[in-house]
């Protein structure tokens, strides 16, 4: 019979096993699945079994994050979520744009109105060497460039979302801890920086970069292909995989990538609220 639990460290096994089924799409869940386990991952993760196999899991927090979502699964996270709210739906295409349709089905008033949905968000990889100089110092940035590393990325997050953080303590903070981490990639000129960007998860072999961002007066002037190629072959020192998703009508940013060696690999989509 199918059923629907929150699980415990015993399903660990199986988790693994659905979250390295698509390692590059699942990068981001698996890299805090990885680092904290069951128990401290945060928020309660849900699965969907069948005669006794984990075949679907959703991780059930302020970002709803469905895991190799069977038809079967989609309708019961749904029945779940129904009643309540999310900031975001985030995933692979297919599961997180299923889900979405879902909720919208069970209570269309509270879930079929979006700031923004998505859809058909590119997934690309590297895993080779970009063959590109870059000309820049382009390196993890130290906590002592905190406010100025701050102030680019909440640059970055505007102008990505269409709105500034709004727990901005909160978002300073967690852009603090990637800089702690040794997370955080950028250039400074005369102490400002001028480009940045974060490597936001990893898992295994495969690191996931994001929060890319150029300051205005550089842009135009090619400057990102060098740039992005500097973080690439540096990121790759630690991680051979490096990985990122990229908005469809973002035809500059994806020209870029392709031209530092990212190739497609996938499809993901983010639906926002």
């Amino acid at each position: 019979m199918p059923d629907l639990r929150v699980l415990t460290r015993s399903d660990a096994p199986s988790i693994a096993r659905l979250l390295d089924a698509r390692p590059v799409d699942n990068v981001f869940v698996n890299s805090r699945f990885q680092k904290q386990g069951v128990n401290r991952f945060g928020n309660p993760l849900i699965g969907w079994f069948d005669q006794g196999r984990l075949l679907s899991v959703l991780s059930d927090g302020y970002t709803l994050s469905p895991i190799a979502a069977t038809p079967e699964a989609l309708v019961a996270f749904a029945r779940l979520g129904e009643r309540r709210r999310a900031n975001s739906i985030v995933g692979w295409r297919d599961d997180a744009i299923g889900l979405w349709q879902e909720l919208c089905q069970r209570n269309f008033t509270q879930w079929a109105s979006p700031r923004q949905v998505r859809d058909h968000q590119l997934v690309m990889t590297i895993d080779r060497p970009t063959g590109l100089d870059c000309p820049f110092d382009v390196a993890p940035v130290g906590s002592r460039h905190a406010e100025s590393y701050g102030a680019a990325a909440v640059a970055m997050y505007t102008e990505e979302v269409g709105v500034a953080p709004l727990d901005l303590i909160g978002y300073r903070g967690h852009v603090t801890g990637l800089m702690t981490r040794g997370s955080a990639w950028g250039l400074l000129v005369e102490g400002q920086v001028v480009f940045k960007a974060d490597v936001v998860a990893d898992a295994g072999d495969i690191a996931q970069i994001g929060g890319v961002w150029l300051t205005p007066s550089w842009r135009g002037r090619g400057l990102s292909i060098p740039l992005m190629a500097g973080v690439v072959d540096g990121v790759r020192q630690r991680w051979p995989v490096v990985t990122l998703y990229v908005n469809p009508w973002n035809r500059p940013a994806i020209a870029c990538y392709q031209r530092v060696g990212f190739r497609q690999v996938s499809e993901c989509a983010t639906v926002l609220y």
